[in-house]
């Protein structure tokens, strides 16, 4: 039944050498590529490499911690004043009153 030729031009040890050519370049990238991933994967050196940019990082995330608790702590002080807290009461009441007229 229809037999098909293989395309293939050159004898056996023609293609051998390919193939062995082939494969070493196979076996090149596969240790670069090893060699890759344990580089992006040693945490160490990569604390190392980019310590700079990982210092700026923690030093903006402790700065806005430290506003963001600056700032509540000055909200928590506002809302115990008489002032703020008669000014929530009295908008308390409004609503209620509203809500009851309804």
């Amino acid at each position: 039944m229809g037999e098909r030729t293989t395309g293939v031009t050159e004898g056996p040890d023609a293609l051998e050498l390919r193939i062995e050519k082939i494969r070493g370049n196979l076996t090149g990238i596969v240790r670069e590529l090893d060699h890759r991933r344990h580089e992006l994967l040693d945490w160490r050196g990569q604390i190392q490499k980019n310590a700079r940019p990982i210092a700026v990082v923690a030093g903006g995330v402790a700065v806005v911690a430290g506003v963001a608790v600056v700032a509540a702590l000055l909200m928590r002080r506002r809302r115990r004043h008489l002032r703020a807290r008669l000014v929530r009461l009295g908008k308390a009441l409004a609503r209620s009153l509203v809500w009851s007229l309804r």
